[in-house]
C-alpha cells in the first residue's frame, strides 16, 4: 500500500489555525456523516499530559477542511463543541476527545408544543408542512417526491411533540428521513440515492483492495405478498384498510396503529413495504480517504465477487479517520437498496 499524507486544516472561532494551536497533542480527527436523523459529528482526539489542555466553551465553532492537497481540499463541515470525553489506561496513557456536533440549533427543535396543519393555514402539501414546521430553525429542503404529496386527509396535528420528533415521524410515514446539516434541515427520500433536491448523489466507488478491510452480511430478499394499514372511514363508521402488494411471497403484515385517513394509510403501507425490501443486507467497507463520499449515496463495489458486486448498496454512515501527517481512511456502512 502506498501511504499518502492528507491535507488537514481546522479553523477556530477567530479564524486561527487550530493545528498550530494544538500542536503535537492532536493525534486524530474522526468525522461522521449519517443518513438518518442525527447531526453529523466531528471528534478531535488528543494525548492528555500536563499541563492539561483547556476545554472549550459549549458551542465553540470549528470548520474542518480535508483533502489530499490544499488546492483540492473540501470543506467537510461546520461543527460546534458539545462535550468532552476524558479517559486513560496505565499502558496507553490518557486521552481527551472533544466531541462536536454538526448542527448547533438542534436543541431548539426539542421543545414540546402543539400545532395543526391544513389548507386554511397554508399547508396543502407535505413540502409546505415541513417548511412551516421548521420556520425559524434554518433552511428546509424537501425531496420533490415527498414535497408534492398532499397532506393526508387534509389535516395533520402535532400534539405535545417536539418539532424534530413530529418531523421524523411524518418523514418515516412517507418513506423519508430527516437530516440536520450545517444549519439546514434536509428531508431525504429513503433508499433513493438522491439529495434533498432530487439529484442523484455521486456514487461511492468501492474497489477491492487487500490492504483494506470489509465485512458484510447478505440474505435473500424477503418477499412479501402485501402490507396493509388501517384507517377509520368516518362516512361508513368502519375500520378500512389500504394495501401495498407486489411481492411474490405468501407472507403479509398488518401495521398495528390506524392512520388518520385513507391517504395516510396508503403512504404508511408503501413506506413499510419499501423498508421491508431494504433491510436484507449490511456491509462495512474501508478505503483510502474519499472526500466525495457522503451518507445516502449509492455504493458500487467491484472486485469483491458474487454476490457483493451485484448488490445495490446505499451508504448509511460514512466515517473519515484522519491522522495528521500519517494517513486518512474512509469507512462506509451500507444497507442494500430496494
Amino acid at each position: 500500500m502506498t501511504y499518502r499524507i492528507p491535507y488537514l486544516k481546522v479553523v477556530g472561532s477567530g479564524g486561527e489555525d487550530m493545528l498550530t494551536t494544538w500542536g503535537s497533542k492532536l493525534i486524530g480527527v474522526k468525522i461522521t456523516d449519517r443518513r438518518d436523523g442525527v447531526s453529523d459529528e466531528a471528534i478531535f482526539m488528543f494525548t492528555r499530559k500536563r499541563p492539561y489542555m483547556a476545554i472549550p466553551g459549549e458551542g465553540a465553532p470549528y470548520t474542518v477542511h480535508v483533502g489530499w492537497s490544499a488546492r483540492a481540499a473540501a470543506i467537510t463541515g461546520f461543527y460546534t463543541f458539545q462535550r468532552a470525553h476524558i479517559f486513560g489506561e496505565p499502558r496507553k496513557g490518557q486521552q481527551l476527545h472533544l466531541i462536536c456536533r454538526g448542527a448547533d440549533f438542534i436543541d431548539q427543535m426539542k421543545r414540546v408544543d402543539s400545532q395543526h396543519f391544513d389548507k386554511e393555514n397554508g399547508n396543502s402539501t407535505l413540502g409546505e408542512v415541513f417548511a412551516n414546521l421548521f420556520k425559524g430553525n434554518g433552511q428546509v429542503q424537501v425531496h420533490p417526491d415527498i414535497a408534492k404529496r398532499a397532506v393526508p386527509g387534509g389535516y395533520l396535528l402535532r400534539w405535545n411533540q417536539s418539532v424534530i420528533d413530529f418531523a421524523t415521524q411524518l418523514a418515516e410515514e412517507n418513506g423519508g428521513v430527516v437530516k440536520p446539516l450545517d444549519g439546514r434541515i434536509l428531508i431525504l427520500k429513503r433508499g433513493s440515492g438522491e439529495s434533498a433536491s432530487g439529484q442523484a448523489l455521486p456514487t461511492i466507488q468501492m474497489p477491492f483492495d487487500e490492504n483494506y478491510s470489509f465485512d458484510f452480511e447478505l440474505e435473500p430478499r424477503f418477499e412479501y405478498q402485501k402490507v396493509s394499514a388501517s384507517y377509520l372511514d368516518t362516512d361508513k363508521g368502519t375500520l378500512e384498510r389500504e394495501e401495498k402488494s407486489g411481492g411474490s411471497g405468501k407472507a403479509g403484515d398488518a401495521l398495528p396503529h390506524p392512520a388518520q385517513s385513507k391517504d395516510a394509510a396508503k403512504a404508511l403501507a408503501e413506506a413499510a413495504a419499501q423498508e421491508w425490501g431494504q433491510f436484507t443486507g449490511q456491509g462495512l467497507f474501508t478505503k483510502a480517504g474519499d472526500p466525495g463520499a457522503v451518507a445516502g449515496a449509492p455504493v458500487q463495489c467491484t472486485g469483491f465477487g458474487t454476490p457483493i458486486d451485484e448488490t445495490k448498496w446505499e451508504a448509511t454512515v460514512v466515517t473519515h479517520d484522519i491522522v495528521p501527517n500519517v494517513g486518512w481512511t474512509t469507512s462506509v456502512e451500507t444497507e442494500t437498496m430496494a
